[in-house]
């Protein structure tokens, strides 16, 4: 039966397996050659499964199995940080704990994305203080892992390591895209600084307008309580970052109810917008 799977495979070219062979089709492949004495080349299959990111998790664990099957259950422990960072989400807690240790981890530079991002969700559960030098170590991976740096900044602040949250995207150097600037208004929220909350939040929302969770965060930021709105400048500053899409309606909506709430009539227009003005109008008219 593996003659005839490898049979079988030989009749691709290589270039109509990369197309046509999906990740289960590459490890059942790479098992067969593996159990047919062909084990460099079946590693480097179920080394190149295992370094994608979309694939499945539950075929990554079935090549851990197979290799602890074959080389013994704490295999992973003679290999290259590299490669040994890749079974890491697939280990119990201590096999986890033991493998950071042994191979430290935490201040390796790794030259691949997945075995980075394996290793920085591991050190955030055992030693979260020292992911802002990970970072920084790996910070090539870090800027283009960018969407990746922020939600790990953002874990650091929920754990209450806001301080930790700001020097992990001060020192990976990664560029400020609507995910990373989220980051940033997440930790000075947490830090209490309302002032750099608001800015980064209204510079996340300018560069993805369409997050309506992050419209309501900002709204409720702006109205709090319904008693106390903040000041005329943050709305102006909002309704000047914010592009003018559907989306920016509740927006408009409150910054008129604060107008109609703070200023008289006839001082309520100046410097707005004129489609904003008829809404002004209107709502004063209420």
């Amino acid at each position: 039966m593996i003659r005839e799977c490898l049979d079988f495979a030989k009749t691709f070219s290589d270039r109509e397996r990369s197309e046509i062979f999906s990740p289960m089709i590459w490890y059942r492949y790479a098992k067969s050659l593996y159990k047919s004495g062909n084990t460099e080349n079946a590693e480097s299959i179920f080394y190149t499964v295992l370094e994608d990111p979309s694939v499945l998790s539950s075929v990554k664990k079935f090549i851990l199995e197979d290799l602890q099957i074959w080389k013994g259950n704490s295999f992973y422990s003679s290999l290259t940080p590299e490669r040994a960072a890749l079974f890491l989400p697939f280990l119990n807690p201590s096999e986890k704990k033991h493998l950071i240790a042994s191979k430290d981890l935490e201040k390796v530079s790794f030259s691949k994305g997945e075995a980075f991002r394996n290793t920085a969700r591991a050190i955030l559960s055992y030693e979260p203080e020292l992911l802002p030098d990970f970072f920084r170590r790996n910070s090539n991976l870090a800027k283009y892992n960018p969407d990746f740096t922020a939600v790990m900044s953002r874990e650091l602040t929920n754990q209450n390591f806001s301080g930790k949250a700001l020097d992990l995207l001060n020192e990976s150097g990664v560029e400020k895209n609507d995910e990373v600037l989220y980051s940033y208004a997440r930790a000075f929220k947490k830090q209490g600084n309302k002032d750099l909350y608001f800015r980064n939040l209204i510079d996340s929302l300018e560069k993805n307008p369409t997050n309506l969770i992050r419209q309501d965060e900002l709204i409720d930021l702006l109205i709090g309580n319904h008693e106390n709105f903040l000041g005329d400048a943050y709305w102006k500053d909002a309704l000047r970052k914010i592009p003018d899409l559907p989306v920016k309606g509740r927006l408009v909506y409150w910054y008129l109810r604060f107008l109609k709430k703070t200023v008289e009539p006839k001082n309520s227009t100046l410097g707005l917008n004129p489609i904003i003005n008829s809404f002004l109008v209107l709502i004063i008219q209420e």
